[in-house]
């Protein structure tokens, strides 16, 4: 399962040293990335705009179902966390409703992030077994 770097030579020492790894995972493409940064800042604005019972939030899985494919949990607990947090910051920066107490609000945002890593969990799980 793990992916083997190249090795290679330093041209001041001669010495063979391991390359070093990418960020990301070797699978992680620039655009690859690109786009699951441009969903996630897609869904915090539409959750921050959206009027209140439209489930927005759960869309953030999207982000993560594109982290799955890539070898490194580290890389699906990144998302996972960004989402978390973007999750929060929506809380704060969304306008309040008179008619809808604020512990529904705060519900629907833990059950959302319990959603978030749950799914991450299984990921992390899967590639490992």
């Amino acid at each position: 399962m793990h992916e083997e770097f190249p090795i290679a030579v330093s041209p001041a020492t001669g010495v063979l040293r391991q390359a070093p790894r990418p960020l990301f995972g070797s699978s992680g493409s620039a655009m690859y990335w690109l786009a699951i940064t441009l969903l996630l800042i897609g869904v915090f604005l539409a959750d921050l705009y959206s009027p209140f019972g439209v489930a927005i939030p759960t869309s953030y899985v999207a982000a993560l179902l594109l982290v799955l494919a890539l070898p490194e949990a580290r890389e699906k607990i990144l998302i996972a966390l960004a989402c978390t947090v973007l999750i929060i910051i929506s809380y704060f920066l969304s306008p309040g409703s008179i008619e809808i107490p604020r512990w529904i609000l705060i519900v629907n945002d833990v059950l959302t992030v319990t959603l978030i890593w749950i799914v991450t969990a299984v990921g992390v799980h899967h590639r490992r077994a």
